[in-house]
């Protein structure tokens, strides 16, 4: 089904659907104007604006194959994490469509997740994989490259599979980047290129983009004040063109975040609402000594109450019993 071009329309309004995760255009038009008016800065005027737009999209595309239609369908699935306990807690693992962030203080394993996905996309469906390769994009430090070594011996599902012969560091790519335009002109440019490319030279489609960390290039570049209002803005562009990349491309994002300590000495996510309003789902990782706990923040279709303990070993981030 048609989803509707956001870029269109006025990023008040852009920002309320994306937090809806309602961008489909059938959808759209199906649903009341009470629904639309309880997400807040949306008035009737600018419903009418919305249904327009929407019903225009459909009128362009309205005849499909049978072939786009399962692919549409796909789009939901999930990437497991590699761990039973951690994928129920997931309902299956890190879904396909929109942006997850991943969001905890140092040290706390959340590289050490985004290296495992970067394995259990290369799994075969059946296994909960996609059957594709990765992009890791890197703006803190070197890519930890030890650290996925010792992943691709100690793995669980990769040593499940010693017998058959797979070299998982060639579906793996990599960059560095370390400022705001670096990141805006490889996401819009770069990776839809490298993209088609893996396509023409028949390697692994990419099925997943790990940004390590967002947050990184905006301190860097702005600091703790800076301007706020060109941060917001390149924030945006940047979100818009992660979810413009993942529904063209069937990839799945997954964002890792910092944190910020409040007044109150309360750990919150960094980059503000700005940021907060383009997440599609926000996992966080909380340590309670002399536990760790893996938990859903908000998603469109999972409960908040989702909580797992987990401990980070050699063979990665797996939950533990409670």
């Amino acid at each position: 089904m048609p989803e509707i071009d956001l870029q269109l329309l006025e990023t008040r309004i852009a920002d309320a659907l994306l937090k809806a995760q309602v961008t489909d255009c059938r959808q759209i038009l199906s649903l009341s104007d009470c629904f639309f008016l309880k997400l807040g800065n949306i008035c009737l005027n600018d419903l009418e604006k919305i249904r327009t737009l929407a019903s225009e999209s459909i009128q362009q595309s309205e005849l499909i194959t049978v072939n786009s239609s399962l692919s549409k369908s796909e789009k939901w699935e999930r990437l497991t994490t590699g761990c039973p306990k951690l994928d129920m807690v997931l309902q299956g693992g890190i879904p396909k469509r929109g942006i997850t962030e991943l969001t905890a203080e140092s040290g706390s394993g959340k590289t050490q997740f985004g290296l495992q996905l970067t394995i259990t996309v290369q799994l075969p469906k059946t296994e909960g994989g996609f059957n594709g390769g990765a992009v890791y994009i890197c703006t803190e430090e070197k890519f930890p490259s030890t650290r996925l070594h010792q992943l691709f011996e100690t793995f669980p599902l990769v040593a499940k599979r010693k017998g058959k012969t797979v070299d998982l560091g060639k579906n793996i790519l990599i960059q560095h980047i370390s400022d705001v335009d670096g990141l805006k002109n490889c996401i819009e440019i770069t990776l839809p290129r490298v993209i088609k490319a893996q396509k023409d030279e028949g390697k692994k489609a990419i099925r997943l983009v790990v940004i390590d960390s967002i947050t990184a290039v905006f301190r860097g570049e702005y600091g703790q004040s800076g301007d706020i209002k060109t941060r917001a803005q390149h924030i945006r562009s940047i979100g818009y063109n992660l979810h413009k990349l993942s529904q063209k491309h069937d990839v799945a994002i997954l964002c890792i975040n910092q944190v910020n300590s409040t007044m109150n000495n309360r750990l919150v996510p960094a980059l503000g609402l700005a940021w907060s309003n383009l997440v599609t789902t926000r996992l966080q990782i909380t340590r309670v000594p002399p536990n760790r706990y893996f938990r859903v923040i908000f998603a469109p279709d999972l409960p908040t109450t989702n909580v797992c303990p987990y401990s980070i070993t050699k063979s990665g981030v797996t939950g533990k019993h409670v």
